[in-house]
């Protein structure tokens, strides 16, 4: 049977908040996701929250300014699509998505990933799909801590929904936000 769409977590600037990010993998293996992309900032986070969850994810990562190992960018392909993976920083994202715009066509993708801000975003520009899940560990944005599930048809436009991070008693709950 083809697949017509594929959905991934991406998470990004984690920044060791291992806790948390170890209750977005419980919750994302919930709902079935096997594939995870990391966005720099806190790569060594992975490892213990995947263990504190017991997760295993199909991941790919790329090297924020905070981590030491891993490529810069990275281009992964979902349902048949290219994405652009960077961090951000030395792209200018905190002032528009030029630069950025310019590396993901330059690589063959159509949407272009990254972190670096700490806000989440979606957005088109120059014809390429920009999303920032915003940050598990140090938010920037009234949208708190979080992250998103992006889901990639074979076909048509990409979709991201965007999940909130919040303390509830001695763990975390997780709920749909809107930016």
């Amino acid at each position: 049977m083809a697949v017509n769409k594929e959905s991934v977590l991406v998470v990004s600037d984690t920044h060791g908040c291992v806790k948390p990010l170890a209750a977005v993998f419980a919750w994302a293996a919930k709902r079935g996701l096997v594939r995870g992309l990391f966005l720099g900032d806190g790569a060594d986070d992975i490892e213990p929250a995947a263990a504190a969850s017991g997760t295993v994810f199909d991941w790919s990562a790329v090297r924020g300014n905070m981590d030491n190992a891993g490529p810069l960018s990275a281009v992964v392909e979902l349902a048949g699509r290219k994405l652009y993976l960077a961090h951000g920083q030395g792209l200018g994202v905190e002032a528009g998505f030029e630069t950025l715009a310019a590396n993901a066509l330059a690589a063959g993708a159509e949407a272009a990933l990254f972190g670096h801000t700490h806000v989440p975003c979606f957005d088109v520009f120059n014809g390429v799909t920009f999303l920032n899940p915003g940050s598990v560990g140090r938010p920037r944005s009234r949208a708190g801590a979080s992250f998103a599930v992006l889901e990639v048809p074979v076909r048509g436009p990409l979709n991201a929904v965007f999940w909130g991070i919040t303390r509830a008693g001695s763990g975390y709950a997780i709920k749909q936000i809107t930016l």
